[in-house]
């Protein structure tokens, strides 16, 4: 319905969506286990365009599967365009390759020079994470660790609106103090690639979107 509750069937089993259920300022929720590509949240937030999905060894149920090429679209509310914000998930690279591209991963905009936040992965293996600033236009942080392939890590990054963070695998990576504050992208999401870079291949699982930053206590449990 319009409050973004429902009931989705997924696995031979019927679960529901409560807009009740979830803890305040979880404005995305993706397991990606449930046959349609659904907010769990009960924030409405689902994803519009169909993600194909699958299993990667040591992992459990199914999991998005980035191919390179294609992207799925979480379209713009005003739950999900905020300067606060946290986005986390595990990923599962496949490709192994090193060359120079900059890989997307997932980005938030319209259009290049607007995004909030893209998260990139760079050639060497460790993530860029972009905002938009009033005072700077994009400003980005790297983190000092690399994403490895062919294993689960956890990737998370949070906005207070004035300090960028990014963890892996719940340990503080990098952080940046910005110039000026964020602005929040009106633009709707992007997974596995977008417009203006190439995509990543590996898997994606278990998305959240929070409209505030969680601090590291509660990004490790993840």
């Amino acid at each position: 319905d319009e409050s973004g509750a429902g009931c989705f069937t997924g696995g031979g089993h019927t679960k529901v969506i409560s807009s009740g259920t979830t803890p305040a300022g979880l404005v995305g929720l993706y397991s990606f286990d449930l046959r349609e590509a659904v907010d769990e949240s009960g924030a409405g937030n689902h994803i519009l365009s169909l993600m194909d999905r699958g299993t990667t060894p040591f992992g459990t149920g199914a999991s998005a599967r980035l191919d390179g090429v294609h992207f799925a679209l979480i379209k713009d509310s005003p739950s999900l365009s905020t300067p606060t914000f946290t986005v986390a998930f595990w990923l599962y690279l496949t490709d192994s390759r090193k060359d120079a591209a900059i890989r997307t991963i997932l980005s938030k905009g319209d259009e290049d020079g607007g995004l909030t936040p893209a998260i990139l992965l760079l050639p060497d293996g460790k993530l860029q994470v972009v905002v938009s600033s009033d005072a700077a236009g994009q400003e980005a942080v790297i983190t000092r660790g690399a994403v490895r392939p062919r294993r689960w890590m956890h990737v998370a990054v949070t906005s207070s609106g004035s300090v960028l963070r990014a963890y892996l695998n719940g340990y503080k990576e990098a952080e940046l103090l910005l110039q000026g504050q964020v602005v929040a992208s009106q633009g709707p999401y992007r997974l596995g690639r977008d417009p203006w870079r190439t995509g990543t291949k590996g898997f994606l699982d278990d998305l959240r979107l929070y409209n505030y930053p969680l601090e590291q206590p509660d990004v490790k449990a993840l």
